[in-house]
This record gives C-alpha cells, structure tokens and sequence, in this order.
C-alpha cells in the first residue's frame, strides 16, 4: 500500500469515528458538564436535568420565543441533540425539502394518530443519515396546537437510533 493510499485510509478512518454531529457548539460525545457549562452563553430562562439521561434548556412561555434544546445522554456522553422550531406545516414543508436537498432521500419514515383524553394527536417523523449520525424530523399536530422539531443522533449503546 502506497503512502497516500494509507493516509486517505487513516483520514477516512478518524472522520468515521470522530464526533459524529456539530450543531453550533454542540458535538456528540460532550460530557453533561460541558454542555452545561456552554448553555450559560445561550442565556435561557431555564436549564435542568430532566432524567438522569435528559437535560433540558428553555425559555419561558411569555418570551414566546419557541427555544427549547434536548439534550440526550448516553454514559455521560452526548448522543442526541433536539432542537424545537415554531410548528407549522408551512416550516415542516421548508425543512423537509431543504433536507431533501442536503441529505437526499430519507432512509425511514413514520406517520400515525393516536387517541389523547383531548382529542387526536396527529404525528410524522421524517429520518435522514448522514455519514455516522441521523437527523429527524418530528411534526406533531395537537388538539390545542402543533409541535416541530429537528433531532441529531449517533449510535450508541443506550437506546437505538433514530429513536420514534
């Protein structure tokens, strides 16, 4: 094997088992601590652990601002990021086709409806891969109002991704 062939190979190799997704200063692989300590520069109202597996950063309702991060962790290492964005058709619509056009087909899709004590619950979920993580897309369409978010996972030994 040639020089150049070993060093694309290792190259190729690092990407494969580096972090798997970036989403601003978000990497997988970040220990809670650190994605704690980052979220003080996001200025949210509120930042708690959820779960012993769950943090959560979130603005209050009258901010009306619509931010809300998901952290998900598997041995103290990040391995989902969840993102909420203002719910609509119309954004679920520009999102789906701006993924289309960045990560092309998606490998999986689900739709359902279940029964709520207030009504139906309308949902769809759209998954991309990309390289080593997989990207969803949740729309969710309540009684009292709609829901849409955009998660980042990697595979890890906790949970199977993409989670539903």
């Amino acid at each position: 094997m040639s020089r150049i062939h070993f060093v694309v190979l290792s190259l190729l190799w690092i990407c494969h088992t580096g972090h798997a997704f970036e989403i601003d200063q978000f990497k997988s692989g970040m220990s809670r601590a650190q994605i704690k300590d980052m979220l003080v520069n996001w200025n949210f109202d509120t930042v708690e652990d959820a779960g012993p597996d769950v943090t959560l950063a979130f603005d209050g309702v009258k901010k009306e601002t619509n931010r809300l991060f998901k952290f998900y962790f598997c041995n103290d290492k990040l391995a989902t990021f969840e993102q909420s964005l203002k719910g609509s058709v119309k954004n679920l619509i520009v999102v789906t086709q701006n993924y289309l056009r960045q990560y092309g087909q998606p490998i999986k899709i689900d739709a359902g409806t279940n029964v709520l004590s207030n009504g139906e619950k309308n949902s769809m979920a759209i998954y991309w891969r990309f390289r080593n993580e997989y990207v969803g897309l949740r729309y969710v369409n309540l009684p009292n109002g709609e829901d849409l978010s955009v998660s980042y996972e990697v595979n890890n030994n906790c949970f199977q991704a993409p989670r539903n």
